[in-house]
């Protein structure tokens, strides 16, 4: 039986306060070192992906979201341009990921470290107070955080994939050169291949989000999971 111990935290959630901040205060909000905090908990042995107690996980995200995408409803278009191919590719090159991408460091996480669930000061935007929803804990690899992490370099949007802020690239080498050993891993082949296979299973199926908008904004809610998912079909399956 699990516990949870909770306190009272005096702040603003940081979600409410970020996307506002001025770009200089951005680049000193220190969320690498939350990240980090969490990237070095020593973790029980096997370090296996799933549970902190290091229990093996069988089933590859691209499988979970296919299942999801089979039973989406609404997007008749996109099944039929792509759900034969999809089912194809993961049916026939899940077991084809370069060995590499094996190397990624596997690490405790917070699964769902945004900046929802990040208090900052009423009066220091850039000082977190806390850090909350520790029900989400898992040991995984360290870039599985991916998506959450680029929401500290990109606007909000309703697909949780927006346009990148004016000068991202900054905000980036800001992050990770607040926590080099991390930065270099970032760059690696490891990561690198990891995170190529990793955002096709994330982006195979969008969150179900459109909410009455219009035909343009619909496109472009879709713009970057096509885009993902038509690069991986490519390369390593067909035109």
């Amino acid at each position: 039986m699990g516990r949870q111990i909770t306190r009272f935290t005096l702040g603003l959630v940081a979600s409410s306060i970020y996307p506002r901040l001025p770009h200089e205060e951005k680049l000193i909000f220190q969320m690498a070192l939350a990240f980090q905090a969490c990237w070095t908990i020593p973790l029980p042995g096997p370090h296996m992906i799933g549970e902190l107690s290091a229990r093996e996980s069988k089933t590859h995200t691209g499988r979970l979201a296919l299942v999801a995408l089979e039973k989406q409803q609404g997007i008749q278009e996109y099944h039929k341009g792509y759900l034969d191919r999809i089912q194809a590719f993961v049916a026939n090159h899940l077991n084809k990921i370069p060995a590499v991408a094996e190397d990624i460091p596997l690490v405790a996480l917070h699964a769902d470290m945004g900046l929802h669930n990040v208090i900052v000061s009423n009066h220091a935007h850039t000082l977190i107070q806390a850090i909350i929803g520790w029900e989400f804990i898992a040991s995984a690899p360290y870039a599985s955080l991916h998506q959450i992490i680029e929401m500290l370099f990109r606007k909000t949007a309703p697909n949780g994939f927006g346009p990148e802020y004016g000068r991202a690239k900054e905000l980036r080498e800001a992050f990770w050169g607040t926590i080099p050993e991390w930065g270099d891993w970032n760059t690696s082949e490891a990561t690198q291949l990891f995170l190529e296979w990793f955002r096709f299973g994330l982006f195979m199926k969008p969150k179900w989000l459109f909410l009455g908008l219009s035909e343009d904004e619909t496109a472009a809610y879709w713009a970057e999971n096509v885009r993902v998912v038509k690069d991986m079909l490519g390369k390593y399956s067909w035109p």
